[in-house]
C-alpha cells in the first residue's frame, strides 16, 4: 500500500520550534494551543508576507535544528515501512529542501520512497503543485494530514482514506466521509493495521 504523509504537524513539530523562535525574537508568549486554525499570520497579527519572511529566516537559525519528530512517529514509521511504500507530501518550499532532507536523514534515514514539495508556504504558482494532484499522480492509498482543507481537498484523490491527525487548528466538523480523525500515532497504526486494503 502507498501511504502519504504530511511533514509539519504530522511527522515534525514545526510550530513548536517556530513559535519558540518567534517568541525569542519578539518577546512574546505564543504556543500551539492558541493556534485554533492553521493561520500563523492571524495568531501573530502579521501580514502573510511578513510571516513568509519570518519562516524563511527561522530556517537559517539554530532554532530550525530544534524541530523534533512528533511523539511516537519514529517507531510507527519504522513499522509501516516494513510493509508499505511511504511518501512525503509537504507544503514546504523547495528553497528549504536541503535542510528538510537533512532532517529526514537524521530521524528517518532511508525510509521514504519520495518527497514532494508543494511550495504553498511561499506561494510560488509557477512551480506549485497541489497535494491532491500529487496524491493522484502517486496513487496514494492513505494520506496522513493535519490541515483540514488539505484533507478535504485530497479526499477524492486518494484511493481510500485521509487520516486527519488531531490538532487544535483542525477541530471543525469533517465533511468528507473518507476523512477519519486520529488522535495519535498509535491510532494511525491501529487504523492501517486493521484496514483490509
Amino acid at each position: 500500500m502507498k501511504i502519504g504523509f504530511d511533514l509539519d504537524g504530522v511527522l515534525a513539530e514545526f510550530t513548536t520550534s517556530y513559535l519558540q523562535y518567534y517568541n525569542d525574537e519578539h518577546n512574546t508568549h505564543y504556543n500551539n494551543e492558541q493556534l485554533e486554525q492553521m493561520n500563523l499570520a492571524k495568531l501573530l497579527n502579521v501580514t502573510h508576507d511578513a510571516l513568509k519572511k519570518s519562516i524563511v529566516a527561522f530556517f537559517t537559525t539554530p532554532f530550525a535544528k530544534t524541530i523534533l519528530p512528533v511523539k511516537g512517529t519514529q517507531k510507527a514509521i519504522q513499522k509501516l515501512a516494513k510493509k508499505h511504500e511511504l511518501h512525503i507530501i509537504t507544503s514546504r518550499p523547495v528553497a528549504i529542501s536541503k535542510l528538510t532532507l537533512e532532517w529526514l536523514n537524521d530521524f528517518f534515514p532511508d525510509t521514504f520512497a519520495s518527497i514532494h514539495f508543494t511550495n504553498d508556504w511561499l506561494i510560488q504558482p509557477e512551480i506549485n503543485k497541489m497535494k491532491a494532484d500529487i496524491c493522484l499522480e502517486q496513487g496514494i492509498d492513505i494520506l496522513v494530514e493535519d490541515y483540514l482543507p488539505y484533507a478535504e481537498a485530497c479526499a477524492a484523490c486518494v484511493k481510500h482514506y485521509i487520516l486527519l491527525f488531531d490538532r487544535p487548528w483542525n477541530r471543525k466538523k469533517i465533511v468528507k466521509p473518507n476523512v477519519v480523525r486520529v488522535t495519535n500515532w498509535s491510532a494511525v497504526l491501529a487504523f492501517i493495521t486493521k484496514s483490509s486494503l
